[in-house]
């Protein structure tokens, strides 16, 4: 995916790693990361030389991982929706509220529905451009496909830095609070395109109706807190998963529940946000 794309979208510079590898060749702050993962399963960072040293060291022969340079970034953005036949039919972003990678660190993350439909909706434009031409480059505009898709961003440079996409449904029940806040379910497209029905390619981008968040709490020392569902009200949906754990969380998908709601605006998104995180960091 990565070559394929080199030179036509912005990107971070990377190389295979291997026990092989010259260090004078690798950046000096860098990502290793599995070829073949997800949700942050098996990335690791390194700040300096002794650090890369010491992972090179620890390096397989067999082992499939990709250098990438680190992208300085303080917001991370998903794309998601349904291509075909070289256009894009549905097209919805949503971001995180921090970053991901930080989930062996962080006690929960949210994802909610992206800020800029109401306060930059000029880079959501710049986001539906940029993810259909990866989609256009990568599936050479034959085939229908549900994608995900995340980008870094920069917000004082205002640069967008591709991240990495996947043929897939975005996970942590996104389609779900896309549902909530568009009123629109791309997941009955998709499938309704693999059976032959057809679809006008979306000639405006779909303004949300209201805003929609998934709160994850992560299986990092955290409990979930009593009576939750009880505490948040009928309007909040809670997927447990389980009910506390002592290990730390690996990967974006290491979580204990996740909390779905919708409110008004972002805004309101971000006061019930907090009173949520309150929550979890008191139980």
């Amino acid at each position: 995916m990565r070559s394929v794309l080199q030179g036509k979208i912005e990107q971070p510079d990377f190389v295979a790693m291997t026990p092989e590898i010259s260090a004078e060749k690798v950046p000096e702050k860098g990502v290793i990361k599995p070829r073949r993962a997800e949700a942050s399963l098996g990335v690791d960072f390194y700040t300096n030389q002794f650090e890369f040293e010491r992972t090179r060291a620890n390096l397989a022969a067999d082992d499939e991982l990709i250098l990438e340079e680190a992208v300085d970034y303080d917001v991370m953005f998903t794309c998601d929706g349904v291509f075909y036949q070289n256009e894009l039919i549905q097209f919805f972003s949503n971001q995180y509220s921090n970053k991901v990678s930080n989930c062996d660190i962080e006690r929960y993350t949210i994802i909610h529905t992206n800020e800029n439909y109401w306060k930059n909706p000029s880079l959501i434009s710049r986001l539906k451009e940029d993810t259909a031409e990866v989609l256009k480059i990568l599936t050479n505009g034959k085939g229908t496909i549900a994608f995900h898709m995340e980008w870094f961003y920069n917000s004082v440079t205002d640069a967008l830095t591709f991240c990495e996409v996947g043929a897939r449904f975005g996970g942590w029940h996104i389609p779900e609070i896309v549902e909530l806040a568009f009123g629109q379910d791309y997941r009955k497209t998709y499938w309704e395109l693999k059976k032959g029905k057809q679809y006008l390619k979306m000639k405006q981008i779909p303004q949300p109706k209201q805003a929609a968040a998934v709160v994850g709490i992560y299986a990092n020392h955290t409990a979930i807190p009593e009576n939750m569902g009880k505490l948040l009200g009928a309007r909040f949906k809670c997927i447990q998963y389980g009910s506390s754990s002592k290990k730390g969380a690996t990967g974006n998908s290491d979580l204990l529940c996740l909390i779905m709601f919708a409110e008004d605006d972002i805004e309101s998104i971000y006061r019930t946000s907090e009173k949520i995180g309150k929550m979890i960091e008191e139980a």
